[in-house]
């Protein structure tokens, strides 16, 4: 195994706490067990993909998900609560990423957009504390595509083999790995601090 000299992080749900799903959830009758059933699905869905490549409006975005997923909820009450979804981050998180930037450079990959984004708690931080960003809505590509990860590659300027990737998406770290970076599923702090002791990090 290649000695890992970057560390790539996805945000939310590894760095960010997300909320919301659960009343999403709700509004789809409890058609998903599991909140990570549910972000799966999400993430799957071509509207989503479209607003998180940065490729339509926010306005399309919100009534197509509507009509996609059947939600009884009108294109307020979706962006009110949609919005909401990063929480901030998790406990402990900025002192550990401050301390692995101390050894190793950093990055976030997030499949994110303009709702989102500019406007979270801690965004101040989130725009300071990393390397380099590689966010999909900038970047016009989202995980798991493979296109997204060999930019990112690029970017960085290392063997894929050299980066370690954490996202919380079992769709997305199969996607890194695929693309020869050594990924790693985590689900917040606790599993986040695990491997990244596990590479001596």
């Amino acid at each position: 195994m290649s000695e890992i000299k970057y560390v790539v992080f996805d945000v939310g749900g590894v760095l960010v706490e997300l909320v919301g799903a659960n009343k999403f959830i709700e509004w789809t009758k409890n058609q998903y067990k599991h909140e990570y059933e549910f972000y799966e699905a999400w993430i799957r869905s071509p509207a989503v993909r479209q607003f998180e490549r940065g490729h339509c409006t926010k306005e399309f975005f919100v009534d197509t998900v509507i009509e996609e997923m059947q939600l009884p909820v009108s294109a307020v009450q979706f962006t009110e609560e949609f919005q909401s979804w990063p929480n901030g981050l998790l406990d402990g998180i900025a002192d550990l990423l401050k301390q692995v930037k101390t050894k190793l450079p950093i990055a976030c990959l997030s499949n994110t957009n303009e709702l989102h984004w500019p406007n979270q708690k801690d965004a101040d931080f989130l725009n300071t504390i990393f390397d380099q960003m590689f966010l999909s809505y900038q970047m016009g590509m989202v995980k798991p595509d493979q296109e997204i990860y060999a930019a990112m590659i690029e970017q960085i300027g290392l063997p894929a083999s050299q980066i370690l990737f954490l996202d919380d998406n079992k769709i997305n770290v199969e996607g890194a790995a695929k693309a020869g970076l050594v990924a790693r599923q985590v689900r917040g702090y606790q599993e986040v601090k695990m491997i990244l002791g596990q590479f001596n990090i």
